[in-house]
């Protein structure tokens, strides 16, 4: 009572001094649409801070835009309205855009009536809210006022000389014993356009907001907050006052308040009046006055069942009397055998292969010799992403008033079912008529089918018994690679997937082959000493069909395990003694059975030499035979290479 008293002795001092610049400066300081707030959450224990301030270039008093370039708002705490920032918090103003049009075309029609820009505030620099001070259980508020509203607001009580408390409420960022931070952003509006309702015609637009932290958020409308602000000045300088902020003063019937709910319900008067859905914050009226008219959205935010928070939008629609709206587009579904498919059949569907419908999209704009671009949104369908494809946007004019358009589903997004599934799909079309598109709906529900795909089949012959399958270098690796499809529409293909090396690297033969029905492919293989490194081989043959559906590939594991062959080669004892003296025994010196060779002892040559270390015989045939008639007798040297192994020794020659 104190703080209204002060305020209004100010207010009377003021109009004594100023009384004749009041008379001429009313109307044009008359420039607050609305806004709101928003406290964001960067990292650690700093904040931004937002303010979005729409403001209404028509009826603002020029140079008016060029103040306000800071401003200082409070925060306080909710539970005993205690000031938090005794400095205030300095938010500066960083763009002043136009806000836009869903439909360009709108601007035409009210631009010289309405025209919104938006000034966007922020903190300079982050602010700290440490947990340790930030900590009540009741939470804290920002607030901001400011002065003053449009003068030809409808249905407020003197709105040029009527402020608006710009407020939001947030939840503490840590508790009592501050020994938990509590993270918290608060929602985010949509953003604003400059779409307006037209009289008599029903008007839908989002005002639903975004939660980053996932809380979740209901809707209500209420009487705008005036606060304290004036034409004249405030009593709250240097920082707004803590609440309890007075609201505005309506204007009977536009004062009607839900005694249960307290929300508004005659903000703007219709057949609905304005409402908003609870649960997503989209606004609704089809309007029976024109005029401007002022009103106030809160989102509240729960986390697990409790409100830890608020945020309030102020804003304003201009009702106008619109020009007269042509009628609109037309979806329609054909049927494959002629006609189309009403609103909410079922169509029934196997996706066996790709499937299409043809989508007509007509719009009797063009009987008015209107041209307009439509826009195709699906609304909703639980169809997966990928499955469907349908092109959203077209053009069409009165030379081209009927547009065939192919809606797909695609048999080759896997669609995983086991069952017959239902499937809905919603979709809006829309032309770009001013202020309220017109539109049109698909409704359908789809049951598809499991898709049906006989699964190829692959084996060998002879089928491998055991594996991996033993085999020792050089032996002859064969077998025939056979792959089967019973659905002999289908394109079948063999092809082999070597384990961590290249078939051509060792010398294995497959050829990968396509057909139908049945296709065989051999391998073959001889093991080299190559192949003992690594020794170990596992080769994948796969037969796949060309249908993109579930279950369209076999495969078959085939391992070999190469080993060398055992000899005693290195073992070997050569004879020492050769006597060519025409007995017929032990005319020749030679290695007669020597066991075979493997990839570590293997013949490779023998040299013989005098006992001066003249060479005198040298062989690398494993059949060799040294004729020592032409020799004297006496010691003679041998030398046998086996690779891995010299043998050294010697031979006696006696004739």
């Amino acid at each position: 009572m104190k703080k209204i008293l002060f305020i209004s002795m100010r207010k009377s001092f003021t109009w004594l001094v100023f009384l004749s610049f009041f008379i001429c400066l009313q109307s044009n300081a008359s420039h607050i649409v609305g806004g709101e707030f928003q406290l964001k959450f960067k990292r650690g224990y700093n904040y931004e801070l937002i303010l979005r301030m729409y403001y209404d270039d028509i009826n603002a008093q020029p140079g008016l835009l060029n103040q306000d370039l800071t401003i200082i708002v409070a925060i306080y705490r909710k539970s005993d309205n205690q000031l938090m920032t005794p400095k205030g918090i300095q938010l500066k103003r960083i763009s002043t855009d136009f806000i836009n049009y869903i439909n360009p075309e709108c601007e035409n029609i009210d631009k010289n009536v309405v025209h919104t820009r938006l000034l966007y505030y922020t903190t300079p620099d982050d602010i700290l809210l440490d947990p340790c001070i930030y900590n009540d259980p009741g939470g804290y508020y920002v607030v901001w006022e400011r002065c003053c509203r449009n003068a030809s607001i409808k249905n407020i009580s003197s709105p040029d000389n009527t402020g608006n408390a710009f407020y939001l409420e947030f939840p503490p960022v840590g508790n009592p014993s501050c020994t938990n931070r509590i993270i918290n952003t608060s929602p985010l509006f949509s953003q604003v356009t400059g779409e307006f309702p037209c009289l008599g015609q029903p008007f839908s637009i989002n005002f639903g907001a975004f939660d980053p932290d996932g809380d979740s958020l209901s809707y209500k409308l209420v009487i705008p907050t005036a606060g304290y602000s004036s034409l004249f000045g405030s009593g709250s300088e240097p920082f707004p006052d803590p609440a309890p902020y007075p609201l505005v003063t309506m204007n009977s019937p536009y004062n009607t308040v839900n005694p249960t709910t307290q929300a508004a319900t005659n903000l703007i008067p219709g057949n609905p009046p304005l409402y908003v859905e609870p649960t997503t914050g989209i606004l609704h009226v089809t309007p029976n006055q024109t005029g401007l008219f002022a009103f106030a959205l809160e989102v509240y935010e729960y986390r697990h069942g409790v409100r830890i928070g608020l945020v309030r939008r102020d804003f304003q629609f201009l009702v106008i009397n619109c020009p007269n709206i042509v009628p609109g587009p037309k979806i329609d579904l054909q049927k494959p055998g002629g006609g189309v498919y009403a609103k909410g059949d079922t169509l029934k569907l196997r996706l066996e292969s790709d499937t299409c419908f043809n989508v007509v999209l007509t719009d009797t704009a063009t009987q008015f010799g209107v041209s307009s671009a439509l826009t195709l949104e699906i609304i909703k369908t639980n169809i997966p992403n990928g499955i469907m494809s349908l092109g959203l946007n077209y053009n069409i004019s009165p030379s081209n008033n009927k547009i065939i358009s192919p809606l797909c589903f695609n048999a080759c997004k896997k669609l995983t079912i086991k069952n017959d599934t239902l499937f809905f799909l919603k979709a809006l079309i829309k032309d770009h008529q001013c202020p309220n598109p017109k539109t049109d709906t698909l409704i359908l529900n789809i049951i598809f089918q499991p898709q049906v795909n006989a699964k190829p089949k692959i084996k060998t012959l002879p089928s491998p018994a055991v594996s991996p399958l033993p085999y020792k270098v050089g032996d002859p690796i064969q077998f025939t690679v056979i792959g089967t499809d019973i659905d002999t529409k289908d394109i079948i293909t063999l092809s082999a997937a070597p384990q961590g090396f290249n078939l051509g690297d060792y010398g294995m033969g497959f050829n990968g082959i396509s057909g139908h029905d049945s296709i065989a492919s051999p391998f073959s293989w001889v093991a080299s000493c190559e192949a003992l490194q690594p020794g170990h081989y596992k080769i994948f043959f796969y037969v796949q069909d060309n249908s993109c559906i579930i279950g369209n590939k076999d495969s078959l594991a085939v391992e070999f395990r190469v080993t060398d062959i055992e000899t005693t080669l290195a073992d070997i004892i050569p004879p020492n003694l050769v006597t060519p003296n025409g007995d017929g025994h032990n005319e020749f010196y030679e290695l007669g059975g020597l066991p075979p060779d493997n990839c570590t002892y293997y013949y490779k040559e023998i040299i013989i030499f005098n006992r001066w270390g003249g060479k005198v015989f040298g062989s690398n045939r494993r059949d060799f035979r040294w004729d020592a008639r032409q020799f004297p007798d006496g010691l003679y040297y041998y030398l046998i290479d086996l690779n891995a192994k010299k043998i050294k020794g010697w031979i006696e020659v006696i004739k």
